[in-house]
């Protein structure tokens, strides 16, 4: 089983494009995100969010830009990342 849960964990932490599976027994229409949420934390004790670690200040990233793919914890350090690449 331990096997089947690492397999599904992804090497890339922002999705190319959204994975949804259907629940069992539902409808095609009633859809679910798959997430697998996992405890680790970075070189500054802080834990993962869902998409990882912010680019910009490591904070937990449970958010990502959609222009650049990159992880990041807030719309500030989104624009911050933008303007550090122009």
């Amino acid at each position: 089983m331990m096997k089947k849960d690492l397999e599904s964990i992804t090497l890339r932490s922002v999705p190319l494009k959204v994975q949804v599976q259907p629940k069992k027994g539902a409808p095609e229409e009633t859809k679910q995100k798959k997430h697998i949420q996992v405890e680790i934390k970075n070189e500054i004790g802080v834990l993962a969010g869902k998409f990882g670690w912010c680019i910009n200040c490591r904070g937990q990233a449970n958010l990502y830009c959609k222009d650049t793919r990159h992880p990041v914890c807030s719309f500030e350090c989104k624009q911050k990342h933008i303007n550090l690449l122009e």
